[in-house]
C-alpha cells in the first residue's frame, strides 16, 4: 500500500527492551516509509527518551520487570511530566 511523506520531519521514540517489546512491524515499517524518524529506547535501562514528537509505549510484559521499571525515577518523571503537555492516545489505561 503507498504512503504519503509528512510534510515535516517527525521523531517518534518508541519503548523497546525486554519489558515492552510487543509491536506490528508492519506499523512500524509503515512510519519509516512516511518519512518518520525512530529513535528506540529502554525504560528499564536508560536514564531518559531521547528528543522525540512523540512517545510510542507498545505491548509486553512491564508486570515481570516492575522493579527495574519502578527504581528508573528518572525516566518515569520524565514521563510524568511529558503526560502532561502532549496528547495521549491510550487503547488501555495507565495505572
Amino acid at each position: 500500500m503507498p504512503t504519503r511523506k509528512l510534510k515535516k520531519q517527525v521523531v517518534i521514540a518508541i519503548a523497546f527492551d525486554e519489558a515492552f517489546n510487543f509491536y506490528y512491524k508492519q506499523n512500524l515499517q509503515n512510519l519509516q516509509s512516511m518519512g518518520v524518524e525512530i529513535k528506540k529506547f529502554s525504560p528499564i535501562k536508560d536514564e531518559s527518551i531521547p528528543l522525540a514528537d512523540a512517545i510510542y509505549i507498545g505491548g509486553g510484559f512491564p508486570e515481570l520487570f516492575l522493579d527495574q521499571l519502578q527504581k528508573n525515577f528518572d525516566l518515569r518523571n520524565q514521563i510524568k511530566r511529558l503526560l502532561k503537555k502532549v496528547y495521549q492516545y491510550l487503547p488501555n489505561a495507565v495505572v
